[in-house]
């Protein structure tokens, strides 16, 4: 899935898996939210203007081998970074490559706390806490 723009954002979803064909049919809310916010930031004159977003998104299968080759791809038609993707075993292999590509990436729900190394993760992000902060809130709570 894609929409040019002068600005082209990288997406990486689990939209199936490796071993089926059947579709996560949950994932595709991530794929709308994804598109709904850079059409948002579009349709707003005032927060890039003179300039489009555009999005390629592609399917992870939950496969870091996959996704490696999808990310190259992105890569090579030149997006500034990519949003994904939402698995930790993934995003660790994903975030050493495109990281040594010069690559940033903001991943969605990965929450190792290995991510949390930026010496070794420097140019990745996430939206959702490490699990080491996700213990000690869930310990918080019960105590």
């Amino acid at each position: 899935m894609r929409k040019p723009g002068d600005i082209i954002i990288g997406g990486l979803v689990p939209l199936k898996h490796k071993y089926s064909s059947k579709v996560r049919y949950h994932n595709i809310a991530l794929v709308e939210a994804f598109t709904w916010a850079i059409d948002k930031i579009n349709d707003n004159p005032n927060i890039l203007p003179n300039f489009t977003l555009g999005y390629e998104i592609r399917d992870t299968m939950s496969d870091a081998a996959f996704a490696s080759v999808q990310a190259l791809e992105l890569a090579a038609k030149n997006v500034v970074g990519i949003v994904g993707p939402g698995s930790t075993s993934v995003a660790v292999h994903l975030a050493s490559l495109m990281g040594s590509l010069g690559y940033p990436m903001i991943s969605y729900a990965a929450t190792s706390n290995i991510l949390s190394n930026t010496e070794r993760f420097a140019l990745f992000a996430r939206t959702v806490p490490s699990d080491a902060y996700q213990c000690l809130a869930i310990k918080d709570l019960i105590l």
